[in-house]
């Protein structure tokens, strides 16, 4: 019983790095997408940016946010009341992420010539979707609990 709880677990938490890992992605895609399609329109920027560039970018700094994610122990199985802590450590790990990247980013700026305005409507996407995809998944994981997988049975002994 106890290996169907253990590979469940690791399933779920697997699942999620790769759900993590592709939000992260498609929010810096999207970044790119509005930059390019409302912000140039607007005049807001410094001009088109090269997308294999920008695509690197993205592979490194959603890598770099999982990371972070598992520092701030968003791949732990606790729980609380309507997941608040969650959205806490979210919130508080996409700060320090956008902290590191704009880092990285000042420092490298002659190697990497990317617009900041493109990574910070990434990380604008990135603290929406992340939120909502774990709210997705917090969901069908009820659903998985209420037919019974995922849970183990436990003998609460006592007088009182």
């Amino acid at each position: 019983m106890k290996k169907k709880k253990f590979k469940f677990l690791k399933f779920q938490i697997a699942l999620q790095i790769i759900l993590d890992y592709l939000t992260l992605f498609i929010s810096f895609m999207l970044g790119y997408q509005v930059y390019h399609s409302i912000g140039l329109d607007l005049g807001i920027g410094a001009g088109p940016q090269p997308f294999f560039h920008y695509l690197r970018l993205t592979v490194l700094a959603s890598a770099l946010f999982i990371f972070i994610f598992e520092r701030f122990g968003l791949y732990s199985l606790k729980s609380s009341v309507m997941n608040i802590e969650e959205v806490k450590s979210i919130l508080k790990a996409i700060i320090v992420g956008a902290m590191v990247l704009f880092t990285l980013l000042f420092y490298f700026r002659q190697d990497l010539p990317y617009s900041r305005l493109i990574v910070t409507y990434s990380l604008i996407f990135s603290l929406i979707l992340v939120n909502i995809q774990r709210s997705i998944v917090y969901r069908l994981m009820s659903i998985f609990h209420i037919k019974g997988r995922g849970n183990y049975r436990v003998l609460i002994y006592g007088a009182g």
